[in-house]
């Protein structure tokens, strides 16, 4: 089953779930209906890109922008879906989880693919996120794959151009 994490956010700072973990709320797609549900976000070790590409970009909106720790710069493609941006991490490494800093304005139904390989000719799906989203909002895709060098995130669908804050991805 695919499912898109949000981070829970308060006035205080996130929310605390298991071992003083952040907690995280999980939307699992059911159909035509969504389920809330919690699970504590595990803290693995992040992976540093080495470089990014893009199906395109807008002006002074670099694919590097979506991997430097700064979630008031944005990767842009200044475009509708489809459109994809692909990380370098350097070497290929088994990956625990994909986290998404969602850029969007008007909010409403999204559609990610996320996949990895050890080329940019050999990816294979890890998961897709599916459901409505809105600006600034957390995605998170926990599935683990094996001998990942290249990490592509393709919007399908969406209800605005496709940007991203911040890509992390983790060990």
């Amino acid at each position: 089953m695919n499912s898109m994490v949000r981070k829970i956010a308060s006035t205080r700072g996130p929310a605390r779930g298991q071992q003083g973990r952040p907690a995280c709320a999980m939307v699992m797609g059911l159909g035509a209906s969504l389920v809330l549900g919690l699970s504590a976000c595990g803290d693995g070790a992040k992976i540093v890109p080495t470089s990014a590409t893009a199906s395109s970009s807008a002006p002074a909106s670099s694919p590097k922008f979506a991997f430097d720790y700064d979630v008031t710069t944005v990767w842009n493609a200044g475009n509708y879906a489809p459109s994809w941006i692909q990380l370098d991490l350097g070497k290929p490494v088994t990956i625990s989880r994909v986290r998404l800093n969602v850029a969007q304005d008007p909010p409403g139904p999204t559609t990610h693919t996320i996949s990895g390989g050890p080329t940019p000719d050999s990816l294979t799906p890890i998961g897709t996120l599916d459901g409505n989203t809105t600006d600034d909002q957390w995605l998170e895709l926990n599935q683990p794959a094996n001998n990942v060098r290249y990490v592509k995130i393709e919007t399908l669908k969406t209800t605005s151009w496709v940007a991203w804050k911040e890509i992390e991805i983790y060990r």
